[in-house]
């Protein structure tokens, strides 16, 4: 979980899961943010899935078997790290999407 902040938005969980879209967070300012959440316990790879597509506003948050191992990347830094098979390997690479919060998410 992310720790609460006071910050003005509301979270929709969608019914179905179709479109690789976990939560929706409209922002106070009537933006809206797409939020991918992937989790492992052991295995520090993660798929995702073949139709994804970047955009702005889509983020994405990997845990690593704790809340302490998390990171939150955009859309767009995914892209740039999936593999041939729609991988992505969190590494000591990418420690410094380890220490995004909220704020980040909520930048469009």
């Amino acid at each position: 979980h992310i720790r609460k902040k006071k910050i003005k938005c509301d979270v929709f969980q969608p019914i179905v899961d179709d479109n690789g879209i976990d939560y929706v967070i409209r922002t106070a300012s009537g933006k809206y943010i797409e939020i991918q959440i992937k989790a492992r316990t052991e295995k520090r790879i993660f798929t995702i899935t073949q139709d994804f597509k970047q955009r702005k506003n889509y983020r994405f948050i990997f845990y690593c078997g704790n809340e302490k191992d998390r990171y939150i990347l955009s859309s767009k830094e995914v892209a740039k790290m999936l593999t041939d098979n729609n991988h992505i390997h969190i590494t000591k690479d990418i420690e410094k999407y380890k220490k995004r919060d909220l704020d980040f998410i909520l930048k469009v």
